[in-house]
């Protein structure tokens, strides 16, 4: 599997609990340079932290009931803002991002298998923005997208689709392997409304769920975090010296010298740059 340097590199992963595999995630997206991954059934509860090197984690947990709750972990290099969502059956946490000068709408969306997909819920979700991607497992099973058959939820996303200008994006093999020896199935999606470039979706034979992450890309360039640049030729280093040394007098009893350079190096730094 390969992708341009330039593509933004996403990931949908029904991980089925989060909280003890970080480390294989991480190693995953190294591997393949991901960007963006989105997270169905995190199982994360508000005293649960969640986290992987130099990625934001923004989430919506599940708190009336065990189980669901999504994801989003975006990498602190792209710059996002978080979108508010309102939707009740559809577990849902959203992010915008610039993507080649347009806005782009990039959704997190569980539908948890006993309660039905809900069309208010998709309408919801598609107003957000005129270019919007919801991604996740939405246990809607249908014959147009890879499963031997349809389910009520899977039926009411293919009417929608087939009356809206939303198309959906699937792998070519299955992503959820039931541990009970069930027909394995294409539930992981991917829903977008928009001109936008999308790659294939492609199934990666790894992490422990019995979900495997599927992997997708779009073409084209994001918009960066603003780097700052100092320029230490012009920097007032004599007032650099004094800051550090009068703070570190002055806190000398209360705190160790390592605390007190964690602390006041950064002030100096400011007041001398």
């Amino acid at each position: 599997m390969s992708f341009s340097k330039k593509d933004i590199k996403l990931m949908t992963w029904n991980s089925r609990g989060i909280r003890n595999k970080t480390g294989e995630l991480e190693l995953l997206i190294s591997e393949y340079k991901i960007d963006i991954v989105l997270i169905t059934e995190t199982y994360l509860k508000p005293h649960i932290n969640a986290y992987l090197p130099n990625f934001a984690c923004l989430r919506r947990d599940r708190l009336s009931r065990p189980g669901g709750g999504v994801a989003i972990f975006v990498k602190k290099s792209i710059k996002y803002a978080l979108i508010n969502t309102n939707t009740n059956n559809l577990e849902t946490v959203a992010i915008q991002i610039k993507h080649n000068n347009k806005t782009i709408i990039i959704v997190a969306g569980y539908n948890s298998p006993g309660d039905d997909l809900l069309r208010s819920d998709l309408d919801a979700v598609f107003g957000l923005g005129d270019s919007v991607i919801l991604t996740g497992d939405f246990n809607a099973r249908h014959i147009h997208w890879g499963c031997s058959g349809a389910n009520r939820s899977g039926a009411l996303l293919f009417d929608y689709l087939s009356a809206s200008d939303t198309v959906v994006n699937f792998p070519s093999s299955p992503t959820h392997y039931p541990c009970n020896r069930r027909t394995p199935s294409i539930l992981d999606i991917a829903l977008v409304r928009g001109k936008l470039d999308i790659s294939e979706m492609q199934c990666v034979q790894a992490l422990s769920s019995d979900h495997l992450p599927v992997l997708f890309s779009l073409e084209g360039e994001v918009e960066k975090v603003s780097e700052i640049q100092f320029d230490y030729a012009k920097a007032d280093w004599k007032r650099f010296k004094y800051t550090v040394e009068s703070r570190l007098l002055a806190e000398r009893q209360n705190y160790t010298p390592y605390n007190i350079c964690l602390l006041y190096t950064s002030d100096a730094a400011d007041e001398g740059l």
